[in-house]
Order: C-alpha cells, then structure tokens, then sequence
C-alpha cells in the first residue's frame, strides 16, 4: 500500500512543480517563493517517508500539503480575484487520501 502512495505523492508533487513551472508569469510574487518552500518540503518528506514512516515525515508532508493549499488560494484570490472552492476542494482531498494511504 506504500509504494501506491509513494507514487501517488510523487505524481502531485511533479504536477505541482509543473503547474509552479508553467504559471511561472502569471504566479504572483507573494506566492512564488511559498510555491518553492512548500515544494521543497514536499520532496523532503517524500525522501523521508521512502526512507522511514515516522511522525516527522508524516508532519513534514502535512506541512508542505498546507503550503502548497494556502499559496494556491493566495495565488487564486490574487489572479482571480474569487476562491476556485471546487478545484481548492479536490486538492484537499488528494493531499488527505495520501496522508491516510501512508498512515494505514
């Protein structure tokens, strides 16, 4: 069941990178370097959790998933001026199967 999550986390984390790459001109500056921090903690916890499931990986991806949610709702208040609710529900809810897929 791991190695299904291992993929799933690492698959979000590369659609993300892509999403931070691809927006690049559009990304405001306030989120940008939350963007780069929350994605980079995402890759730390992924190495962390490969190598050992334990409090501190698992934290330390509940913190990057958090990231990544508030600088996407920054970015989309910012753009957009309004909450995408539906697209910012569908995040939450990936980021939280991953964490249960780890946790069972």
């Amino acid at each position: 069941m791991n190695v299904i999550s291992y993929v799933i986390l690492s698959l979000y984390i590369v659609l993300i990178l892509l999403a931070l790459i691809n927006g690049w001109k559009t990304i405001t500056k306030q989120a940008k370097p939350l963007m780069i921090v929350g994605e980079c903690i995402l890759l730390v916890s992924l190495v962390g959790l490969i190598i050992s499931i334990n409090l501190f990986s698992l934290s330390t991806l509940i913190i990057g998933l958090v990231a990544i949610q508030i600088t996407a709702i920054m970015n989309g208040l910012a753009i957009n001026k309004k909450i995408n609710f539906t697209h910012q529900f569908i995040r939450f809810i990936i980021g939280v199967i991953i964490v249960l897929l780890l946790i069972l």
